[in-house]
């Protein structure tokens, strides 16, 4: 079972270009289908306890108004396709993701999916460093963010420990750091115009809007 941590002294950071871009694809997604959307994120530490999130990718998906299908069994293919690009896998362990008109809060799916990419991320951790599965280990942080149309966000991070046969999950909600608010309307509109259309493409490439169904393996992507 997830505890909730009372307060890590963490927070996440979304440079300009992420926190515009995760915005329109929320907004392209509701108008669209009246449906959700989500992907990953690139994260890299700062001296100052702050975790800034500078890349996202959407991957291919299936989204309808109450989920997205991504972060499940179909991240491992997403996952092998970034080290398939030279990238680091380990380094997009942020994910983010859309609650249409509700609120930016995680939902009990929600959990569980961030439960279960914890569970694999400790596999992986297990196969990749220890001939044999240690008696204690730790996986996480895994970063998550959800937000609604309106431009409420929520972050937390997650982590699993493991001793023996035991499993427990901290859950922690941290701040949000967003510099879009710097900028004057002006200065916003044009923002946001410059880079629709390019996420709009990549929507319209990647994500399925209705019945849910997976894909990831069937339809073949190039680029994330």
């Amino acid at each position: 079972d997830a505890k909730r941590g009372i307060w890590i002294p963490w927070a996440v950071e979304l440079s300009r270009e992420v926190e515009a871009d995760i915005l329109i694809a929320y907004r392209i997604a509701a108008r669209k289908a009246d449906a959700e959307i989500s992907g990953l994120g690139r994260v890299t530490e700062r001296e100052d306890n702050t975790f800034l999130v500078s890349e996202i990718i959407i991957p291919n998906q299936v989204n309808t108004g109450g989920h997205t299908e991504f972060l499940g069994s179909e991240a491992a293919a997403v996952l092998n396709m970034i080290a398939e690009q030279g990238k680091n896998p380990s380094e997009y362990n942020f994910w983010w993701h859309s609650h249409v008109q509700a609120s930016a809060w995680f939902s009990s799916i929600d959990d569980n999916m961030i439960k279960n990419r914890l569970h694999a991320m400790m596999s992986d951790v297990h196969l990749d460093l220890y001939p044999d599965i240690p008696e204690e280990t730790i996986s996480g942080p895994f970063f998550s963010l959800v937000g609604n149309i309106y431009g409420e966000m929520t972050a937390r991070c997650d982590f699993l420990h493991r001793i023996g046969k035991e499993y427990r999950q901290y859950t922690f909600v941290i701040p949000v750091i967003r510099h879009l608010a710097e900028l004057s309307k002006e200065e916003l509109n044009a923002f946001f115009e410059e880079r629709y259309r390019a996420m709009n493409d990549i929507i319209e490439e990647r994500v399925v809007f209705g019945r849910s169904f997976g894909i990831l393996g069937r339809r073949k992507f190039e680029e994330l």
